[in-house]
């Protein structure tokens, strides 16, 4: 039988502690599985929880009478055992997928552009190589992630695919259902990094000017080049996902955030910003409440 590229022997020479995945899935690196120097109670866990699931069974009246409360919970942390669901009404991927209840499916039986879907099978295995639902080419992983990739790339041709898009596919279905998923990734590209894809990537050009502007104005450290700060920009939502979950989500609203300012203001104001605060800005409220 032939051997996968991606071993376990291969894998561990990543690390000595690389033969099991960690608690998030990935292989490679003790550095992953550190717990947080002061973790919650399972009474504080189970009353966010409950708190939790109780604002998303009531979740348009907490969106138009109590946004506030959303937006402080977030910035505390969602609880793990929740945050599927809570990115997938945060987002406003269940409007989307709700007004939209078969049309996943019918992407999935469409064939699609035949150069997208090559290009498509040819990223897809190199999305997060390390984690256990993208080691092997038969494994459930990368089969949803073309699906999520195939489908969006029909849903949305003027788009269609850039490579930056699969490692932030690959991101959600860690998390989330495949359709689930693919309804995040909707939201995701055509609001949160809207344009930010398309042939051109002069919107994402001008999000890597300011990036590199800022880095300029707050760090002494070697800046990056205009090509390499635009690189990072690109992929900047996605690389920090074994690492922080929750931060990884909301520096990617930074990054959009910071080039709506400047495209409409010609200012750059950065704020700070805890977990799963990627959701909050004035147009998601708007769409959630009409």
């Amino acid at each position: 039988m032939a051997t996968s590229p991606r071993s376990v022997d291969t894998i561990s020479l990543c690390s000595t502690v690389s033969s099991c995945p960690d608690r998030n899935g990935f292989y490679g690196g003790f550095q992953r599985t550190e717990k947080p120097k002061e973790p919650l109670s399972k009474a504080q866990i189970i009353a966010r929880e409950k708190k939790w699931l109780y604002m998303i069974d009531n979740w348009s009246l907490y969106m138009s009478k109590n946004y506030k409360k959303i937006r402080d919970r977030c910035r505390k942390g969602i609880p793990k055992s929740v945050r599927p669901r809570a990115w997938f009404y945060l987002s406003g991927a269940y409007l989307l997928k709700k007004k939209n209840p078969t049309v996943y499916k019918e992407l999935l039986e469409q064939p699609g552009n035949p150069h997208v879907i090559e290009e498509i099978k040819k990223d897809k295995h190199r999305q997060f190589p390390f984690h256990e639902m993208f080691l092997d080419e038969d494994k459930v992983g990368q089969i949803e992630l073309f699906n999520v990739l195939k489908a969006y790339s029909i849903y949305n041709p003027k788009v269609g695919f850039c490579q930056a898009q699969a490692p932030i596919a690959a991101f959600l279905l860690m998390h989330l259902p495949a359709e689930d998923a693919f309804w995040v990734f909707v939201s995701v590209c055509d609001v949160y990094l809207e344009d930010y894809f398309i042939t051109g990537l002069e919107v994402l050009q001008n999000d890597a000017g300011i990036l590199e502007g800022l880095l300029k104005k707050n760090l002494s450290t070697r800046i990056p080049s205009p090509a390499k700060a635009q690189s990072r920009t690109l992929t900047l939502y996605d690389r920090l996902v074994s690492v922080r979950y929750d931060k990884n989500i909301t520096m990617g609203n930074t990054v959009a955030s910071l080039g709506l300012l400047s495209r409409r203001r010609h200012t750059c104001h950065l704020q700070s910003s805890t977990s799963d605060n990627w959701c909050f800005t004035k147009s998601t409220q708007s769409s959630q409440t009409m």
